[in-house]
């Protein structure tokens, strides 16, 4: 196939989408905003990932060969998270079940690792840790960090929320679910000829 066919199967293939969603503007905005909103959470978390790793290689002395192996690690890290959210980007609803496991799992990683690094023993001595790292210079970045993991924890468990439980959300990823079959179909049909 040219570059001028695949140019015009694309265009035949918007249209075909455009009229598809012509009748369901709620469809289309929702779908729209949930690959926004999941690509941000994609992003924002690549980038967490990459700034951790960065930052422990840059605390152990390392040189550019090992800041290049902290990148390359801090993707690799979030790449199992990384395949989750792109499975929750489907329009089937129950793949955004998917996000509770991420969020969930990094709240409980992080607790776990607020109990074993400084030994509290209830949730209420979290801000009296923050509050002192946040007077050390050399912490600042590390006590931010960690304060932007939570945070990116909550959304995603609140991305969950918003997709999984009213049922608005749930009957217009159905409806996005039949699109979806529709224009692969077309997509299989169309590549084929």
């Amino acid at each position: 196939m040219t570059k001028e066919q695949q140019k015009q199967m694309m265009a035949k293939y918007r249209e075909y989408e455009e009229q598809l969603y012509e009748g369901h503007p709620d469809v289309k905005r929702f779908v729209k905003r949930k690959k926004r909103w999941i690509g941000f959470l994609i992003l924002s978390g690549l980038v967490l990932s990459v700034t951790a790793s960065v930052f422990v290689a840059g605390l152990s002395g390392g040189n550019g060969v090992a800041m290049v192996r902290a990148i390359v690690s801090g993707i690799a890290g979030f790449g199992i998270a990384l395949i989750l959210l792109l499975g929750s980007m489907k329009a089937n609803w129950r793949f955004s079940l998917l996000l509770y496991l991420i969020g969930f799992s990094r709240l409980f990683s992080w607790y776990e690792g607020m109990v074993n690094s400084f030994g509290i023993s209830s949730p209420g001595e979290i801000p009296e840790i923050y509050i002192s790292a946040f007077w050390q210079s050399s912490l600042v970045y590390l006590a931010l960090h960690d304060i932007l993991s939570v945070v990116y924890a909550l959304l995603i468990i609140l991305t969950a929320v918003v997709l999984t439980i009213p049922s608005r959300s749930r009957e217009l990823a159905a409806e996005a679910e039949v699109m979806e079959e529709k224009l692969s179909g077309y997509m299989r049909e169309n590549s084929k000829g």
